[in-house]
């Protein structure tokens, strides 16, 4: 799995990236990541994470190509996570 250089960067600039794509507002409470989960090598392309444990995660995948398994592939790594 790789991560989608330009939107990692876009989103890694600031909370408010975040935003711009979804809408959906962030306190400045959140941190950007974007994780590797090592169990069978799942890469989430973007994450905002409350830094003091405390709401939402809000977690960010693109998809540039048709796959009839995105779904799929997005559980598996809010599961992954989750563990």
């Amino acid at each position: 799995m790789k991560t989608h250089l330009p939107i990692y960067q876009f989103l890694a600039t600031d909370p408010k990236a975040f935003t711009t794509l979804t809408g959906i507002e962030l306190s400045d409470k959140y941190q950007f990541s974007a994780p590797t989960l090592k169990s069978g090598e799942r890469r989430i392309d973007a994450m905002f994470a409350p830094s003091d444990g405390v709401g939402p995660v809000y977690v960010v995948e693109f998809q540039a190509q048709p796959n009839p398994s995105i779904r799929y592939n997005l559980m598996s790594k809010i599961s992954l996570y989750g563990e």
